[in-house]
């Protein structure tokens, strides 16, 4: 997850549900073994079946920029973010093709970018074919 989402804020929310356990970040830092994975440091508000000193995947409560709840803000495939007139978005698919929907860029790498914006749930992005759609939208302007 490196250079896809830094946690700025301690006190995010940390789950591990399969194991029952939760809790809040309290530090961040690279894996240090050449991948781009973190570790995450939490306090344990519910233990559940883990083990002082265990490593496991937990799913982190992404925080907005502000510090607010995670509404609208996702991962997408870094593919799927283009740039209309400067500003970031990606082409969500409709029942009638797609359309461009601004959104607000937190983060970026090779592979991932985390956004914000008014996406659907469960909705669909374009990742391939992105030069024709701006074509496509270009006509339309």
């Amino acid at each position: 997850m490196a250079g896809i989402y830094r946690c700025r804020h301690p006190g995010e929310q940390v789950e591990v549900a399969r194991r029952d356990a939760a809790g809040t970040v309290v530090g961040v830092a690279p894996a240090g073994n050449g991948t781009a994975g973190m570790r995450v440091r939490a306090s344990l508000d519910r233990r559940g079946d883990l083990r002082a000193g265990e490593s496991v995947n937990v799913t982190l409560k992404l925080q907005s920029r502000e510090g607010k709840g995670t509404s609208g803000r996702v991962r997408v495939p870094a593919a799927a973010v283009a740039y209309w007139h400067g500003a970031p978005g990606v082409f969500v698919a409709t029942d009638k093709g797609f359309r461009f929907q601004p959104i607000t860029l937190e983060g970026l790498d090779e592979a991932n970018a985390v956004v914000r914006g008014n996406l659907p749930a469960g909705g669909r992005v374009a990742v391939a074919g992105i030069g024709a759609l701006k074509g496509l939208l270009a006509g339309d302007q």
